[in-house]
């Protein structure tokens, strides 16, 4: 078994590994929301898109 400066050496490797862990995982977090909120923009603009042209649609009958 490790101890003493050895032992804390391998706990800071570990917290900084686990740490990184967290930075990789909130980054593919945020590319994920970014992903949504361009698909959810995209849907938005399409059904306003749809809802004006049937709102002309019936506006000329």
């Amino acid at each position: 078994m490790v101890s003493g400066p050895a032992r804390l050496d391998e706990m800071q490797r570990t917290i900084q590994a686990l740490q990184q862990q967290i930075s990789d995982l909130h980054a593919a977090q945020d590319a994920q929301l970014a992903d949504i909120r361009s698909k959810v923009s995209t849907v938005l603009d399409d059904v306003t898109a749809r809802l004006a042209a049937l709102d002309e649609r019936d506006g000329a009958s």
